[in-house]
């Protein structure tokens, strides 16, 4: 059997094979390393099949289904209705019962809840990025440079700090569609993420389920979005092609200073001062 490469047996072949190596390392017939050499495995591999023996019995050697364990992620047909949930349902704070952004961890809580699963990350990536939640690397680093500029110009405004002033939090506003389709039969919902993005990957977003409150969400938003962030200074960039931009403006420069790092309209970065 040297030379044979083990994925290519059936699982009752490798667990006769994982027995076999066992039981003749156990009757001293072979030790660890010829018991490999015989069986055309690792001696890692070998320790491994005797360490589960010794824990778990002539059980543990057999083969054990390979892939992602069943009943752990979203299914497609599920992603609809999540994505309507999301929407129409803010997380609440427990203690004021005020409206809260989605996060990562939000996101993973109500998908354990809803589906009885614990997701993997990969799970919620994948929701992230099917709902334009996430940013390629080349915009990640360029917020991330641009947050970097931001901080020299703050620590030029600032004379007498001896090391320069911290780069505040930078996050990318989006607003974009998310017309959600219904396999049950009920009615599309032609919903909106607000959304604002950092360069590390964090994620805050909330759902807009009717386009025609942007007036009143898009300002909700970003007054969530402060609080979440905590006393302090915050750079905040809109998106040029997000959806409800105009609305989005008018609150930044409502309340916001804006940056005079470049002529470039992507590049208009607004400090918003929190106390």
């Amino acid at each position: 059997m040297p030379g044979r490469d083990g994925r290519r047996l059936s699982p009752e072949t490798l667990h006769i094979m994982r027995r076999k190596a066992v039981e003749a390392i156990r009757a001293g017939e072979l030790n660890q390393t010829e018991a490999a050499a015989v069986f055309g495995v690792s001696r890692s591999t070998v320790a491994a099949w005797v360490k589960a023996f010794r824990d778990g019995g002539a059980a543990a050697l057999h083969s054990r289904r390979k892939g992602r364990p069943t009943g752990m992620t979203v299914e497609r047909s599920m992603d609809g209705e999540l994505a309507r949930f999301v929407m129409e349902n803010p997380p609440s704070d427990p203690d004021t019962g005020g409206s809260l952004l989605w996060t990562r961890d939000r996101l993973t809580a109500a998908v354990q809840a809803r589906c009885d699963i614990c997701p993997s990350r990969w799970t919620i990536q994948r929701l992230f990025q099917q709902w334009g939640l996430t940013l390629s690397p080349e915009r990640r680093e360029a917020l991330a440079c641009l947050r970097r500029g931001c901080a020299r110009l703050l620590s030029a405004e600032t004379p007498g700090t001896r090391h320069g002033l911290p780069a505040p939090p930078l996050f990318l506003l989006r607003c974009l569609s998310h017309p959600v389709r219904i396999a049950t039969g009920r009615p599309p919902l032609d919903g909106y993420w607000l959304a604002a993005l950092a360069p590390r990957g964090t994620a805050l977003f909330c759902g807009l389920p009717d386009g025609r409150s942007a007036g009143e969400a898009i300002p909700a938003f970003l007054d969530r979005l402060a609080r979440h962030v905590g006393p302090g200074p915050l750079l905040l960039l809109p998106e040029v092609d997000s959806a409800f931009r105009r609305v989005m403006l008018a609150w930044l420069r409502r309340h916001c200073r804006c940056l005079p790092l470049s002529c470039a309209e992507r590049d208009v970065v607004y400090l918003l001062h929190q106390d």
